[in-house]
Order: structure tokens, then C-alpha cells, then sequence
């Protein structure tokens, strides 16, 4: 399943906290997306649940864009799924 929006953007949070675009810009030039130290897609923030393959990562005017692919050999994978079209999908 390809996955595209917005990962994170520079509104408050709903922990008060706000980051500046700069930040994805240096981290992103800091990792990249290969390797070892590369930023991953996570299921839940979780290191040890890497969900699937980050296709781009950019900042944008809004804040950090994201366009995805979610394993869905993955039991998490395929709960998000389901989870997505039960919660925007009509039917």
C-alpha cells in the first residue's frame, strides 16, 4: 500500500510542542533515507517495527511530506489497512 500526506508539520501538537521545518531539513541531510542510520517508516514510533520503505521525504511550505510504502507482509501493515479504509473509506 502506498501512503502519502503529512508526516509532521509545523502546527502545535497536542503536547504543546511545535518544530521548525528547519529541523526535517537538517535531519533529513543529516540520515538520509539508506543504511543504518537512515530515517525509517515506523509502526507507532516503535525502531524495532519498521512498517515499509519511505519513497520521499521533503519539506515543504506546511511542514514534512511523505510518501510511503507499507509492507503488508506485515501483520501491522495489514491492520493499517484495514484500520484506514474502516476509518475514510466509505462502504
Amino acid at each position: 500500500m502506498i501512503v502519502e500526506g503529512w508526516a509532521s508539520t509545523s502546527d502545535r501538537d497536542h503536547s504543546g510542542h511545535t518544530v521548525l521545518p528547519s529541523a526535517y531539513a537538517n535531519s533529513i541531510k543529516r540520515y538520509g533515507l539508506r543504511g543504518p542510520q537512515g530515517i525509517k517508516l515506523l509502526h507507532q514510533h516503535k525502531p524495532d517495527r519498521i512498517l515499509g520503505h519511505i519513497r520521499k521525504l521533503e519539506v515543504r511550505n506546511r511542514g514534512l511530506w511523505i510518501e510511503a510504502e507499507v509492507n503488508e507482509d506485515l501483520s501491522y501493515g495489514r491492520d493499517g489497512r484495514v484500520e484506514f479504509q474502516r476509518r475514510f473509506l466509505p462502504g
